[in-house]
């Protein structure tokens, strides 16, 4: 299997016209209201499509398409680099397919291109392998990457959402230890940028914060196309965190439970006052980095 892909991917490269069609990465982060936006992407489909972009959602990068490039950083078997191989001629045969059948754009939305929610969780850093996956894409969409967009969030409500997202799904307990270990944890979104950014050099890079365009998919697809989008909204805030009561059982049906959970409270908060304020001192400096011109790399 790994002499006929190369093979195959040699061909595409002879035949690929880098510049051709735009390719538009929204990158999340996750906990950004990012599967909001996606499901308008997938209601506008038809409405986009007559515009000329074509979207890959979830319900088609995480349907095989994208599986050898978002699975651990350091692939040690055979079999799993074949994977990769795989994923990256797949990419490219389906890249060069609407090339060559006219689209003007490809918006790709995938959160998961920087790495898993749990990940995050489990390594207790923020997105610690993204700049190596998305290498990966980069090997696989060649110099087709126009834009990649990022939606950050302040820390404090970031690691809380996504500690109660992960809980029902088997993540992590909150522990004392667990939240001092992310308000100490050293990457922020600047590296996240940073990352993104030395991937994809020649990409213009556009950055919102959630608490500015979280609740407006319009405005986040104005941010990324500079332009208005035809657009069908959907009613629903999707993939909501779970309430503390909610966390709570989910935790007592594995038999455990924790101190930080409140069940009366309406939003998870298990951050102390002082680790609140130091978290969202982290995020003042990313905005006024981003403010200031972000070195360069970024457009906020």
């Amino acid at each position: 299997m790994f002499n006929a892909l190369s093979y195959a991917l040699a061909r595409i490269s002879r035949k690929e016209r880098a510049g051709q069609m735009d390719v538009i990465l929204h990158l999340g982060a996750h906990r950004t209201a990012s599967t909001t936006l996606q499901r308008a992407l997938r209601l506008s489909r038809d409405r986009l499509g007559r515009s000329g972009v074509t979207v890959w959602g979830p319900a088609r990068t995480r349907n095989g398409l994208f599986a050898g490039l978002i699975g651990q950083p350091d692939p040690v078997l055979p079999w799993q680099s074949e994977r990769i191989l795989r994923s990256t001629g797949l990419i490219r045969i389906e890249t060069l397919r609407l090339e060559q059948a006219g689209r003007a754009s490809l918006l790709i939305s995938e959160e998961n291109m920087l790495g898993k929610l749990g990940e995050n969780l489990r390594e207790r850093m923020l997105y610690p392998y993204a700049g190596h996956r998305l290498d990966r894409f980069r090997a696989s969409l060649a110099d087709r990457v126009s834009t990649l967009a990022l939606a950050i969030r302040s820390y404090e409500t970031f690691w809380a959402s996504s500690m109660a997202f992960a809980l029902p799904k088997g993540g992590p307990a909150p522990t004392p230890d667990l939240c001092a270990a992310l308000v100490q944890q050293p990457r922020r979104w600047r590296d996240v940028v940073t990352d993104a950014a030395r991937a994809f050099p020649k990409a213009r890079v556009v950055v919102w914060s959630y608490e500015g365009l979280g609740n407006s998919p319009s405005d986040q697809l104005r941010a990324i196309f500079g332009r208005e989008m035809p657009l069908t909204l959907s009613p629903q805030w999707h993939n909501p965190a779970p309430s503390p009561a909610e966390m709570a059982i989910a935790l007592g049906d594995r038999g455990e439970q924790s101190d930080l959970i409140d069940t009366n409270a309406r939003r998870f908060s298990p951050f102390t006052t002082q680790q609140r304020g130091d978290l969202r001192a982290q995020y003042i400096e990313d905005l006024a980095w981003l403010r200031a011109g972000a070195d360069g790399l970024a457009c906020y």
